[in-house]
């Protein structure tokens, strides 16, 4: 990342765990809603975690993007080629798990009873191989026009193909060498002005959605310029930005959930914050952390870690957990959802480390 990153290593690692764990919540709706519906207004915006994972994608690709363009080079080949590893081959392997996953419930409902039944047939027995080329490419979107393009095999797919549209922008503009950023802010202008004017625009298309990739870049411009608050790095800074993210938690309580654009930039003014109270913990607190404070700093770690291969299966693979936990807890049981949520997690943090994790470049990802 940029140099003025590494103070939001743990902010970043913790907002995609934030943002996969609400987008869990999101698909969980009627679990949540026995289970702990004090929880139910939350998961049903849940669909705000996505706009939180393009904020920070935001974030992490222009400073990838940047660091290319600082080093002489505009790298767009290899900046594609890296982005292309990142995403392909764990989403091609979900595809692979997300249609064994019938199968393999049928198996273990058939050592209780005795009985294997096969999976019903889906919609996707009949898609033809441009359909199969579209989905494996996540591109089918943009040929069907129809924004549940991937909803037969797995809905999640929509968002991993508007994001690969943005690797496409980005790169187009690292075509231009150090007039980069002119192109981009001028591809968010443009699409402000499309949105603005309501000119009809495929909702497959990355149109809608670049101005909330764009608040990630404004915010990893922002680092760069090293505009910090007051005190930066200590105790001063960590009490300002506290009260600030207060203030903004308790507007967002009390006004509800701002648009999606407004929502983004509210994201990513909570990532700026935190990113100085994480700035001024590391410099403050050079000794280990208490177990207290270090244990649920780890697990959201590992969940935002892992962010990727979690957002790619919980839909579909939590079905497998949730199997066993109905047998132990009611459902009605706020543990109930906990235990699906936690289980789910534990088995996508193996994928992680089997699949995803030998094609991530450290965590230059994005």
């Amino acid at each position: 990342m940029s140099d003025a990153a590494p103070r939001f290593a743990w902010t970043l690692e913790v907002a995609r765990g934030v943002a996969v764990i609400w987008v869990f919540l999101f698909h969980v709706q009627s679990m949540a809603h026995v289970a702990a519906p004090s929880l139910h207004g939350l998961s049903a915006m849940g669909s705000a975690g996505v706009v939180l994972f393009f904020v920070i994608s935001g974030f992490c690709i222009h400073a990838s993007a940047s660091r290319k363009v600082r080093y002489g080079s505009s790298g767009a080949a290899d900046f594609m080629r890296r982005r292309m590893l990142r995403i392909f081959p764990p989403f091609w392997a979900s595809i692979i798990v997300v249609l064994a996953l019938p199968h393999a419930l049928a198996l273990l409902s058939a050592l209780a009873s005795g009985r294997y039944e096969v999976p019903a047939a889906a919609d996707w027995w009949q898609w033809t191989v441009l359909d199969w080329l579209g989905l494996m490419t996540l591109s089918r979107g943009l040929f069907t026009g129809n924004a549940d393009a991937f909803s037969p095999i797995n809905a999640v797919y929509w968002s991993l193909a508007i994001e690969v549209q943005f690797y496409f922008i980005v790169a187009l503009a690292l075509c231009s060498g150090r007039a980069w950023n002119l192109c981009l802010a001028a591809v968010t202008v443009l699409c402000l002005l499309l949105i603005g004017f309501e000119v009809p625009v495929p909702a497959t298309l990355f149109v809608s959605y670049w101005p909330q990739f764009a608040v990630g870049i404004g915010l990893h411009m922002l680092t760069q310029r090293s505009v910090a608050l007051p005190g930066d790095g200590g105790v001063r800074t960590s009490v300002i930005a506290a009260l600030c993210f207060g203030a903004l938690i308790i507007a967002i309580a009390r006004t509800g959930m701002p648009s999606p654009l407004g929502f983004a930039v509210a994201a990513a003014v909570a990532i700026w914050l935190m990113g100085h109270v994480e700035s001024g913990a590391r410099r403050r607190f050079a000794a280990p952390l208490h177990p207290l404070v270090r244990l649920p700093l780890r697990l959201a770690l590992a969940a935002g870690v892992c962010s990727y291969s979690v957002y790619l299966l919980h839909g579909k693979l939590y079905l497998l957990p949730w199997m066993f936990v109905r047998q132990l807890v009611p459902a009605d049981s706020v543990w109930t959802l906990v235990g699906v949520i936690f289980f789910t997690v534990a088995l996508c943090y193996g994928f992680y480390v089997i699949v995803e994790r030998p094609f991530a470049s450290g965590r230059k990802r994005g």
